[in-house]
């Protein structure tokens, strides 16, 4: 599920990467590591706010991850 999530992000598809974010969240609302990937695409197109936020959902559910800071 984070592969091809990871894989556009890495080919700069951010609007793919949101994309298939979004949907892994309909079924793991609450996976630190979806939600780490979509703020990274979020912020990757310039919508810092929700990027912001998204993150800060992340970190809330797993603070102990060093990468999401």
């Amino acid at each position: 599920m984070l592969q091809p999530i990871q894989d556009a992000l890495r080919r700069n598809d951010n609007d793919t990467a949101i994309r298939l974010a979004r949907e892994a969240l309909a079924s793991l609302p609450s996976s630190p590591d979806v939600l780490h990937l979509l703020a990274v695409g979020l912020f990757q197109k310039g919508q810092f706010g929700e990027a912001t936020d998204t993150l800060a959902q992340a970190i809330a559910l797993a603070p102990d991850r060093a990468g999401f800071y």
